[in-house]
């Protein structure tokens, strides 16, 4: 995996966390950290969930045009959201920018170790035989290659994907263009993503 493409990764997925902020800052006004802790979650779901939305319903296709429009919406309401919260926004940091920062901290290591132990056991599931990477890697390329849903299917020509694939579309959507990545490092990334954002919920 090229050093680049995985510090666009994560800057990729810290940008989309901070478009979210603003919505969890007010969603989550209980919570120590106003909710910092989920707003990779978040924003990642509601960028792949809206982009979906739209390609489903034929509206748009799913493409890096449609996951632009989408974010730049979403960056729209949380900038609405932070004027009006601003005061209050400004107060929390200078008071819990520690609690951020160790935020950040947690989730950056434990994407490290989740990284190492990825390269090294590159097989997703069987040490020796692979398991199901082959099959998972072929419904990654079709929801890639796919600009409506549901996806192509890959083991029938012409056919559409009879399959639970909504997690692929989660995978190809937050680094902007799921066609200007190479899908073999597409599926190994994500690997490390959930156990680091779930590493988060403890420092609430």
């Amino acid at each position: 995996m090229s050093a680049i493409l995985l510090l666009a990764w994560l800057a990729a997925i810290w940008a989309i966390g901070i478009i979210a902020y603003p919505y969890a800052f007010v969603a989550f006004r209980k919570f120590t950290d106003r909710g910092y802790a989920f707003t990779k979650i978040i924003g990642v779901l509601a960028l792949a969930w809206l982009t979906w939305t739209l390609a489903s319903y034929q509206a748009l296709p799913f493409e890096r045009t449609t996951m632009l429009l989408v974010l730049a919406a979403l960056l729209g309401g949380a900038i609405v959201i932070g004027w009006f919260q601003r005061a209050e926004f400004l107060r929390f940091v200078r008071a819990r920018w520690k609690l951020l920062l160790g935020i950040e901290l947690v989730y950056l290591a434990f994407f490290a170790i989740d990284l190492a132990i990825r390269y090294g056991n590159p097989d997703l599931w069987h040490p020796w035989f692979g398991g199901e990477k082959p099959m998972d890697f072929a419904y990654l390329n079709a929801v890639i290659r796919s600009t409506i849903f549901p996806p192509i299917d890959p083991w029938q020509s012409g056919g559409f994907m009879n399959y639970y694939y909504f997690g692929f579309v989660i995978v190809g959507t937050p680094a902007g263009s799921p066609a200007a990545q190479r899908p073999v490092t597409a599926d190994e990334r994500p690997v490390s993503l959930p156990p680091a954002i779930s590493s988060t919920f403890e420092c609430v």
